[in-house]
């Protein structure tokens, strides 16, 4: 979601959030393009990165390290993902609904898009539609350049 809320030619960009069990401490991820595929690099374990690529039929491949092996994500198959504008840089509401009822998991996620100046976004989840999954789930703030 993160990818398609900032500009299509932006290399890199960062989300912060608090972390849920310690809420003085703030973790920030680091987005950065590296050719073909994006490195995510947080700031508490700096060496512990994630990249992700996707190819033409929007699968997603994810890596663990740079050593790690390569996972097909498919999450187009588990989700169906619906934005409320056709333009993302429109966007202020999300909704993540599942394809198939997994035991213990809220049925959809809904996630409000607030604007916060030029280049920033807030990311939250609608507290309203999913009281249980507000707490887990912290505020987090997207910028880029």
């Amino acid at each position: 979601m993160a990818l398609n809320l900032v500009p299509a030619k932006t290399t890199q960009f960062k989300m912060e959030m608090h972390n849920p069990d310690n809420d003085k401490e703030v973790v920030v991820l680091e987005f950065k393009q590296q050719k073909d595929q994006w490195a995510v690099v947080p700031s508490h374990k700096p060496d512990d990165v994630l990249f992700f690529r996707f190819d033409k039929q929007q699968h997603c491949y994810v890596k663990d390290g740079i050593k790690g092996k390569e996972e097909k994500v498919d999450l187009l198959n588990k989700m169906h993902i619906v934005p409320n504008h056709k333009k993302w840089k429109k966007v202020t509401k999300v909704v993540f609904d599942l394809k198939k009822e997994q035991e213990g998991s809220p049925r959809h996620l809904v996630f409000m898009v607030a604007k916060d100046g030029k280049k920033k976004r807030i990311i939250s989840i609608d507290k309203k539609a999913v009281p249980d999954m507000s707490k887990a789930m912290p505020e987090m703030h997207l910028t880029w350049k």
